[in-house]
């Protein structure tokens, strides 16, 4: 999944894995985001809270930023 998001949008996962360290969870909350999945599915398809998954997509936010 990561590879044919990576080749539809210019790498992005491999620049944000090379810049700013996201770990493995947070690359795969960032692709199944980019494909416009919703919140609540990607909950249930990696078994974090939706919570869980608002609070990680605002480390990776701050990650991004504040780098």
């Amino acid at each position: 999944l990561q590879s044919g998001v990576d080749a539809c949008y210019n790498k992005v996962l491999a620049r944000l894995t090379e810049q700013y360290q996201l770990a493995e969870r947070e690359l795969c909350i960032c692709c199944l985001s980019l494909l416009d999945v919703p919140v609540v599915h990607i909950a249930h398809l990696i078994g974090y809270t939706r919570p869980v998954i608002y609070k990680t997509e605002q480390k990776i936010l701050q990650k991004i930023c504040y780098s």
